[in-house]
């Protein structure tokens, strides 16, 4: 059985065991094909689709191949990685548009909205997400959204959070089962510019460093 099978049969019987089994709604492993050694990035919801179009609420029973990312990537999917090239690019040297990343999102449930997954859908997916990370044994981890943390702060060690003067919005840092995590702002989180958004990065990796040295 590969990491897939694996992964997919752990989602497919916590969904089940929520009510989300009573919907048309689906699940999702990952947006590019599990590499063991490259970094992770994870949204919070993956979404499907709208009212004229219920195909994209499958369940992923294959994995996709680096072109199926790279050909969506193209053709205007994954904008909100689109919006975070330049920073991804700045601070890891990832060339997102090449794919060589594992995308995935804390819980592996579609639903139209993010506030459509419970506390317990989100907590019931969380020991199959520590399987997904210490089977790849990332690089680094990269939460773009900060509705992760509740979830995973008690499991992230040497925890530490950034703020800029002038907004609410904060980054976070540390490790997360022995990887090193962090987690800023969604592209798209109100009230955030870009100028703010970019401090927000910068002092995350300036922390990361005080820390390290």
């Amino acid at each position: 059985m590969t990491i897939f099978d694996d992964l997919l049969a752990l989602a497919e019987d916590a969904f089940n065991k929520s009510d989300l089994r009573k919907s048309n709604f689906g699940i999702s492993i990952c947006g590019t094909p599990i590499q063991e050694g490259k970094p992770i990035i994870i949204g919070i919801n993956w979404g499907g689709g709208g009212k004229a179009d219920k195909s994209e609420y499958f369940v992923q029973k294959k994995m996709p191949s680096k072109d199926d990312f790279i050909n969506k990537y193209h053709n205007g999917e994954y904008n909100f990685l689109r919006r975070s090239a330049t920073l991804l690019k700045d601070y890891f040297d990832l060339e997102i548009s090449q794919g060589n990343f594992n995308y995935t999102n804390l819980c592996f449930f579609r639903t139209p909205k993010a506030s459509d997954l419970t506390f317990d859908d989100k907590m019931s997916c969380l020991p199959i997400f520590e399987k997904f990370v210490k089977s790849v044994k990332p690089e680094w981890i990269l939460s773009l959204g900060n509705s992760n943390i509740p979830f995973l702060q008690p499991e992230i060690t040497e925890y530490y959070e950034a703020n800029t003067e002038g907004t609410a919005h904060k980054g976070y840092g540390g490790n997360l089962w022995g990887f090193r995590f962090y987690c800023v702002p969604h592209p798209r989180a109100r009230k955030l510019t870009n100028e703010l958004r970019n401090a927000i990065w910068q002092n995350i990796f300036s922390c990361k460093l005080k820390i390290e040295g």
